[in-house]
């Protein structure tokens, strides 16, 4: 396709365009559907209302620690609510989210943290022994954050700043930082390094859509709810969180 020969006026401006995001689409779930339930873990349920709420507060808590446009936030986490809301909150901080594998050794923790350059990770209570053993090989280890997990029987040790604390004493008032391209990356994730170092692969907007038809078809109704059995960190940022929002 080509261009008008005289487009004059027609340049790009906040008035005809925006960057594509999936951010938009949790904004218009809290938008449409503030009380209808969006999450459910265990006894606990939180509506889109609350959802936007506690992604906004995560993007908050990152920015307050340091986190800026950017940077790489790892999560090592199961499928939790705080790592579907990493799904959203480190991009609305204008961030990368790495989420990694939990089943790797702490030799291969270590090499994705410092080729990704992490700055924090957000850690299950449960695999805080082998974040705690990679970040002591590295000369500059992540800001770690420990994510408590009392539904599972992981209650929080004591030894590093808590996740739901952290959420608590945040902005509910953040801005979120939105692309200004679709083409600013997302998410980052990394091979299992079976084959040699693990290699990392940068996810901007479309990659997103990548799995949105056999993830979508059984979606045929408004109640219909969807069980998130793969883990998360298998496709970070082009997974369930994104895809089900939109």
């Amino acid at each position: 396709m080509g261009w008008l020969s005289d487009e004059m006026g027609l340049e790009r401006c906040a008035a005809n365009h925006v960057a594509l995001t999936p951010l938009s689409h949790l904004n218009r779930a809290a938008q449409i559907w503030p009380g209808r339930e969006a999450l459910v873990y265990g006894a606990s349920r939180w509506t889109y209302a609350q959802y936007r709420d506690r992604v906004t507060r995560q993007a908050a808590m990152l920015a307050a620690r340091g986190i800026r446009p950017g940077d790489v936030v790892a999560t090592l986490l199961p499928n939790v609510p705080a790592q579907v809301e990493a799904s959203f909150g480190v991009p609305a901080c204008g961030a990368v989210l790495n989420t990694i594998n939990t089943r790797l050794d702490v030799d291969t923790v270590a090499y994705i943290l410092s080729h990704g350059g992490a700055k924090l990770i957000l850690v299950d209570t449960q695999f805080l022994s082998l974040a705690e053993d990679a970040c002591a090989t590295l000369d500059t280890p992540p800001l770690l954050i420990e994510v408590a997990d009392d539904a599972a029987g992981y209650t929080a040790s004591g030894r590093h700043p808590e996740y739901e604390d952290e959420l608590a004493r945040a902005d509910p008032a953040f801005d979120w930082i939105l692309p200004q391209d679709e083409w600013e990356s997302i998410a980052l994730n990394y091979t299992s390094g079976t084959t040699g170092p693990s290699k990392g692969v940068l996810s901007s907007y479309l990659h997103m859509f990548s799995n949105a038809g056999p993830e979508s078809w059984p979606m045929v109704g408004e109640d219909d709810r969807y069980m998130c059995v793969a883990p998360i960190f298998h496709i970070g940022g082009m997974g369930p969180p994104f895809v089900m929002l939109a």
